[in-house]
């Protein structure tokens, strides 16, 4: 069992979505910030509607301070006591998190039959953004168990991205190393430093589409074959389109192009669908296909896998 990719993403494009004006920043006690369109208020509760989620109420002894075009910066009623200002404290932790958007997530598939696997999955994605700034880290994990041969595989993949906006915000500047292990196809280690450029194809509210190119230097060490070094030229594109209030869709697909041999590029695909089904947590199917042109004795070139799972969302400040 190895990483993998699915066919689940442009057809997303033909959808729409009606995008929220962003306008108030409800600041929690917690350090939080829930950012959004606030479109009632009560006693007890402040109802707002936000990019991520449908209507949520947000109770007003949660909340240090709401910002926004406003007369004044309020405060709960039942807080009329306690200043307006938050505490340092809390300031300090909304400067720290307000750029951040961070989930994990846990998924699970199983088969029977002539195949008997079981694939157990974990992962996480944290981006940091600030100005013309972002900084991404992603890794995934794959634990297979072959009932019927009594083998189990732990398979890794990450990926450290920084990109640097140039030009009007639409292009941009990118450094990025990839890392995978794979006992299944002997590897024990590849990684794969680059740079190039990009551009931000499209920057909608409910759609955002980027297109990258460059070059890396391929390095993988296999245990019991020649490790292998090549230079690539790599192209690709990441997509990220809000189908509904409360479905989302997510697709990276790359071409990795040896420039030594020629031969046909190594490919990426990976496509994920997410619901919100209350607050921070959301169901998600995930697709992911690795394709390798030219695999060693014994291994397959193309690696598939559907999962479907549970995320939970950390941070959702947006970009």
């Amino acid at each position: 069992m190895r990483p993998a990719v699915t066919v689940l993403a442009s057809a997303s494009l033909l959808f729409s979505h009606p995008v929220v004006a962003f306008c108030e920043d409800i600041h929690l006690k917690n350090g939080n910030t829930i950012s959004g369109h606030i479109l009632s208020e009560d006693d007890k509760q402040v109802l707002m509607a936000t990019e991520f989620s449908p209507p949520i109420a947000v109770l007003k002894s949660f909340i240090a301070s709401i910002e926004g075009p406003r007369e004044t910066e309020r405060a709960p009623e039942q807080e009329k006591d306690v200043a307006q200002t938050p505490s340092p404290c809390v300031t300090s932790c909304v400067l720290l998190t307000r750029h951040w958007d961070s989930w994990a997530n846990i998924g699970f598939s199983f088969t029977g039959g002539n195949v008997q696997t079981s694939t157990l999955s974990g992962g996480s994605k944290t981006t940091w953004a600030d100005g013309p700034n972002k900084l991404t880290f992603q890794v995934s994990n794959y634990w297979d168990v072959n009932r019927g041969l009594g083998q189990n595989i732990s398979v890794d993949w990450g990926e450290a991205r920084y990109q640097r906006s140039l030009h009007a915000g639409k292009w941009f500047a990118w450094v990025a190393d990839e890392f995978e292990r794979d006992p299944g196809k002997l590897l024990v280690i590849r990684t794969a430093p680059g740079a190039g450029l990009g551009y931000r194809l499209l920057q909608q509210k409910s759609t955002r589409m980027e297109l990258y190119s460059g070059f890396d230097w391929n390095l993988a060490g296999y245990s019991t074959l020649p490790n292998s070094s090549s230079a690539e030229f790599v192209i690709g594109n990441t997509l990220q389109r809000q189908i509904t209030p409360r479905t989302q869709i997510e697709e990276t697909y790359r071409i990795y192009l040896d420039l030594s041999s020629g031969t046909t590029p190594r490919q990426l695909l990976d496509a994920t669908v997410t619901a919100n089904m209350a607050r921070q947590m959301f169901f998600y199917i995930s697709g992911v296909n690795r394709y390798e042109p030219n695999p060693n004795t014994g291994v397959k070139s193309n690696d598939l896998l559907l999962l479907a799972g549970l995320r939970w969302a950390f941070f959702r400040r947006g970009e």
